[in-house]
């Protein structure tokens, strides 16, 4: 049986259970009894993550949610100007209607009518209104900004079928419905759900996906009875059920049994100022413990021209990040009737400060997409009597020195490795091997005395490697000026194999070149070992202007069909920077990425001319370790390293962990971070000494973090790309033809060309020579020639 035709008999089913056969009657019209198409494909509950409540539709309220002011709540634009997405779900709600009835038991003493709950429902879909304006806000800054990782999640408030409502309305044969009647309250309630149903359906919404329900009455004294069948339907729709229950209201403690999906705990602080800060401990352990989410309260008090609440929304944030809400759970956000705009709007310095820092709080914690945790490893979240031996849950290398800084991650031999370089101990250096898919420890390589210990030619004996594209470890150490020393031999060394002792490939003495010149602390390695493409990037710097520099391999004349790197590196193009800790990667186009630990995110292109500077709000200054992960379209993934230099405060947030970016069509000014990895844990890290790596799989992403403070894990981000890197050729006049392992451009002798595979690996390269060789390469690449006019053609060729 077809599964749209199992769904229809599902919700027949239901609708007889509840409802006793079709909705009929003249007043409303009822919905058909169907599964709309956004019910049928989704595959789990929709879920967000900062849910905000907009309450509308009382005859009380002085407002309407237009254009104007529903627009801060959909994306938020920092002091430099720059725009981000805020809140990923919306929660339209209303508790009374003036005076007059109540939505929910206490507000008023007349219960809401059928009449009434469809007035409301009818508010919230307005055309220019409300979710009518919600719409367009989003689509709008959709067109501005980019597309959101997903679209934004809306919940609509139901209410409660308060017990002494006698004469509710009808839902079949004009049957009048008595809500003493458990039956009937469960109808009417079902009739809601329908109509609401109906409503998004006409609406047609480009922007906006109806996710669930949420149960206006926040507690649960006359609910007990009908929560689990109305639960029980929604679910079967695939819609969520929702609940906030107020701090030790009846039934609190039982919303699994309520059959609530999600239930955030309202901490209540802020609306007593008697109330000390210990409510918002206790609140946010009783979410912890009873694994509810929570949710962040204030209203207009919190203006200057009102109380000047701010501090009291400032202790929010600093429990949740205290406690691991802002990092681990979901979040609600009460904030009276329209107080974030209000905030937005005010010109007094002090809203204006708290308004970005709650802003940031929410754009930053923001991930539309979810990343999965395969298996982490965290020191901060041990027994501290654990013992620090390789393959528990605390790791050889975990210390709070600087012994550990980063690891190499791809395949060798066939296999999936991790390798984290380490002096923790000892001192002395190590190579550790972890199999990348579980994390488990499987032994150190053997090392011998054949690398240099720290002080012989040497500041640091090991700094960082990586693996080429054929399961070649390369690593290096790091080497630079150090008074009254000698401290500039680099070396690279090679590991094959796991069992065998490394071999030394590159000998560089930099002094006389580069007196004043620090490498190894972070390198690109990239191409084919044994085929003579791979190369090694990294900086000579310390501050200043320095170059970025490439290492290279030529054929072996003694050994046929061998390759060795040239000992003498090449200067690509200078770069100008503040600090150690700087970090290259390179796109399929040919262009660089880069980043230090005290500098925004930079890119250049081939000849060192600058493309763009990445915002300060969304790429941390306390930053390193940068790669790029794969094409999406037009845009760049990129994954880099976060930690922190000082201790947590409300700014600085839970840092230790990386950070996934979508750059729209290269620009950088477009940037948006779409996934965040769990951090490793509270011990900051002051001169940023961690790692990252990442690589695609389908259309996810897995991210490898490494924090030497700390541990390290494997996460990946699902469903984040959505289509196959396709270059945009440019019609090209070039004539190239191959002759035997020489491809040639007849007639120009090009500036400069480049042989990348479609990964992005950039695996030969010329300049001012008319050919470039092809030996040993098969498969497909990209021919990037700049000519000798300046410009630029790509060709896709077959090899």
């Amino acid at each position: 049986m077809p599964f749209r035709s199992v769904l229809l008999l599902i919700s027949l089913f239901l609708t007889i259970q509840y409802v006793t056969g079709q909705y009929t009657g003249s007043a409303y019209e009822v919905p058909a009894d169907t599964i709309y198409s956004w019910e049928s494909e989704r595959k789990t509950l929709p879920d967000s993550r900062d849910m905000v409540l907009l309450y509308g539709g009382g005859s009380h309220r002085s407002y309407v949610w237009d254009d104007a002011r529903i627009k801060p709540y959909v994306t938020y634009v920092d002091e430099s100007g720059n725009e981000r997405w805020m809140f990923d779900g919306y929660l339209l709600l209303e508790i009374k209607d003036g005076n007059t009835v109540s939505f929910a038991t206490g507000y008023t003493s007349t219960p809401a009518s059928q009449s009434d709950w469809k007035r409301l429902v009818d508010y919230f879909f307005q055309k220019n209104y409300a979710l009518g304006a919600l719409n367009k806000a989003v689509d709008a800054a959709t067109k501005r900004i980019g597309r959101p990782g997903s679209k934004r999640k809306i919940v609509i408030g139901m209410p409660e079928p308060i017990k002494t409502q006698t004469q509710w309305g009808s839902v079949k044969d004009g049957v009048v419905l008595n809500f003493a009647n458990n039956q009937d309250r469960i109808d009417a309630s079902i009739w809601y759900i329908d109509y609401v149903r109906k409503k998004f359906s006409e609406a047609g919404y480009e922007q906006l996906e109806l996710a669930g329900f949420y149960w206006i009455a926040e507690e649960a004294s006359n609910s007990r009875t009908i929560t689990a069948p109305l639960a029980d339907y929604l679910n079967k729709l695939n819609y969520s059920f929702n609940w906030i229950p107020y701090f030790n209201s009846p039934g609190w403690s039982e919303w699994k049994n309520l059959k609530f999906n999600y239930a955030w705990l309202q901490p209540n602080y802020f609306f007593k100022e008697p109330l000390i800060t210990d409510r918002l401990e206790l609140a946010c352990q009783i979410a912890v413990d009873h694994n509810m989410d929570m949710e962040m309260e204030f209203d207009e008090r919190i203006l200057t021209s009102r109380l000047s609440w701010h501090y009291r929304l400032a202790n929010y944030m600093e429990a949740f990040i205290r406690h691991g809400i802002w990092e681990n759970k979901r979040i609600t956000y009460y904030q009276g009737s329209k107080a974030l705009y209000e905030l937005s709007v005010s010109t007094d310095s002090a809203d204006q400060a708290i308004y970005h820092t709650f802003c940031k709080f929410v754009a930053d914690r923001s991930s539309p997409l979810t990343v999965t945790a395969n298996w982490s490893f965290c020191n901060a979240n041990q027994p501290s009597d654990a013992p620090a031996l390789p393959g528990t849950v605390v790791p050889l290398f975990s210390t709070s020195s600087s012994s550990t800084r980063n690891f190499a991650f791809g395949t060798m031999k066939g296999n999936d490795r991790i390798f984290v370089f380490t002096r923790a101990g000892d001192g002395k250096a190590r190579v550790l091997s972890y199999d990348a898919a579980t994390g488990t420890y499987n032994d150190t390589l053997p090392v011998g005395n054949r690398i240099a210990a720290t002080n012989a030619g040497n500041l640091v004996s090991i700094g960082d490697g990586g693996l080429t594209d054929d399961g070649v470890l390369l690593l290096a150490n790091v080497v630079g000026p150090k008074a009254g020393s000698d401290l500039y031999q680099f070396k690279v060394y090679k590991w094959e194999n796991e069992n065998e002792l490394p071999e030394v490939v590159i000998d560089y003495h930099t002094g006389s070149r580069y007196p004043t010149g620090r490498f190894g602390d972070k390198i690109e390695v990239a191409g084919n070992y044994r085929d003579g493409t791979a190369r090694i990037l990294a900086t000579n710097k310390v501050s200043g202007v320095a170059d970025v520099l490439c290492w290279s391999m030529k054929p072996d004349p003694a050994r046929e069909g061998r390759f060795f790197f040239v000992n003498e590196p090449e200067e690509l193009f200078p770069v100008t920077g503040k600090s150690i800790q700087s970090s290259i990667c390179t796109t399929p186009e040919g262009n660089y990425y880069y980043k230090e630990s005290e500098m925004q995110l930079v890119k250049y292109d081939a000849n060192g001319d600058s493309l763009g500077v990445s915002s300060s709000d969304v790429i941390r200054r306390w930053g390193t370790s940068v790669k790029f992960v794969a094409k999406d379209g037009d845009d760049d993934i990129l994954v880099y390293f976060k930690y922190r230099s000082k201790a947590l405060t409300p700014i600085e947030l839970v840092q230790e962990r990386a950070d996934i970016l979508r750059v729209p069509s290269g620009d950088l000014s477009r940037i948006e971070v779409i996934g965040t990895t769990p951090s490793l844990g509270w011990d900051y890290n002051l001169n940023g000494w961690g790692d990252v790596h990442a690589r695609r799989s389908g259309n996810n992403i897995e991210v490898f973090v490494l924090s030497s403070t700390n541990g390290f894990g494997k996460y990946t981000l699902k469903d984040v790309l959505v289509s196959t890197y396709k270059e945009e050729l440019s019609v090209s006049t070039l004539k190239v033809r191959r002759n035997g392992d020489q491809l040639i451009v007849e007639g120009n002798t090009p500036r400069s060309m480049e042989l990348i595979s479609v990964p992005g690996i950039v695996h030969r390269r010329t300049a001012k020579e008319s050919s470039v060789s092809v030996s040993g390469m098969k498969g497909i690449y990209l021919l990037r020639v700049i000519t000798a006019e300046g410009d630029l053609e790509v060709l896709k060729l077959k090899l």
